[in-house]
């Protein structure tokens, strides 16, 4: 993520996060990146349902390189950007790094398009929502 971002949170990893070896594997960083997603939309007053002129989002595509095993209990900073944002769709990037040594575990990033759930078919960001995210747009 070229040391930019536009929002951390923080994430506990919990027991059901784990896997049959023990530590967290790709499906539950999927959980955390959405869980991030999911925080930073609400500081710009948003849901994954609701970004605005009926509208929501869907991911259409995720990439989850993990980099070092997270184990229950382990507090995680998630970092998160935004790029490559167009008319129907645009990038999440996550860095993920253990809070108490920094080493970073896990990187990624989401790829989401605008939804119209009501019908079922992909369609256009409402301009609003297109005009914030690219406001706080980061590099990655």
């Amino acid at each position: 993520m070229n040391g930019s971002h536009l929002f951390t949170t923080h994430y506990t990893v919990r027991v059901g996060d784990l896997n049959y070896g023990g530590h967290m594997g790709f499906d539950g960083m999927l959980l955390v990146f959405h869980d991030a997603r999911v925080r930073y939309l609400k500081t710009l007053g948003y849901t994954e349902f609701d970004v605005g002129g009926g509208k929501g989002l869907i991911m259409t595509e995720a990439r989850v390189r993990l980099r070092d095993e997270i184990f229950p209990g382990d507090e995680l900073a998630v970092r998160l950007g935004i790029s490559d944002v167009g008319k129907v769709r645009f990038t999440v990037a996550f860095h993920v790094s253990r809070s108490s040594d920094g080493r970073p575990v896990a990187d990624g990033e989401t790829h989401m398009a605008g939804y119209d759930y009501s019908r079922h078919a992909a369609a256009k960001l409402p301009p609003d929502f297109i005009r914030k995210i690219s406001s706080s747009h980061t590099p990655i």
